[in-house]
């Protein structure tokens, strides 16, 4: 993420891609995700890794840090990747599907210094959210996980990919609607032809 400073562009971000393995098969995925994803973990950061890279961040003026795959929330080792960034330097969240995000697992991430909790949402009609992440339910685990985050005090953030599918629709139009109601923020993400949608260039 890059943010503009006069003519000048400033580092804002860092989106950690720790894994791709994921509980869902989204229509649209970036990374082409799944539950049965190969990963070698030679591949992989280690927290040492992550901790070099959180010093170096916080020395260049980096601030943000958003924690995603995949599904974050299948990492067992999650709170010591948080952990590793020193939460008390950087605006961190995750972003999820929400499937497994109950009250307790809302409170742990707030004791682990998390800011923020981003929902992804696709639709604001329950059977069109569902085909398109695969998961029959997935629309209404995802508005308890928002409520959850809320209820903890931690910021809740509605993903929606933008599209020329959906950018005029009502459905978006009630889904901002319903988040504005609520005190929850949304982030337009415009779609992209990259990983499932790789040929997907409408």
């Amino acid at each position: 993420h890059t943010k503009r400073s006069g003519s000048q562009s400033v580092l804002r971000g860092i989106q950690l891609n720790y894994s791709n393995k994921c509980n869902f098969r989204c229509e649209h995925c970036f990374t082409s995700s799944s539950s049965n994803q190969i990963e070698d973990d030679a591949d992989k950061l280690n927290i040492c890794d992550i901790e070099r890279i959180a010093d170096e961040a916080d020395k260049l003026g980096i601030w943000e840090i958003d924690i995603q795959g995949g599904e974050p929330l299948m990492l067992p080792e999650l709170e010591n990747i948080v952990k590793a960034f020193k939460p008390e330097r950087f605006y961190i969240f995750i972003t999820t599907n929400g499937w497994m995000l109950d009250k307790e697992t809302a409170q742990r991430l707030k004791d682990w210094g998390l800011d923020r909790v981003t929902v992804s949402i696709d639709d604001f009609d329950k059977e069109k959210h569902d085909n398109f992440r695969g998961k029959k339910g997935s629309f209404k685990k995802a508005l308890r996980a928002l409520r959850n985050v809320h209820a903890v005090g931690l910021r809740a953030n509605i993903n929606v990919t933008v599209g020329h599918f959906n950018a005029k629709s009502k459905s978006l139009q009630d889904l901002i609607e319903y988040a504005q109601e609520r005190g929850y923020m949304v982030s337009l993400l415009p779609a992209t032809p990259t990983g499932a949608w790789h040929q997907n260039l409408d």
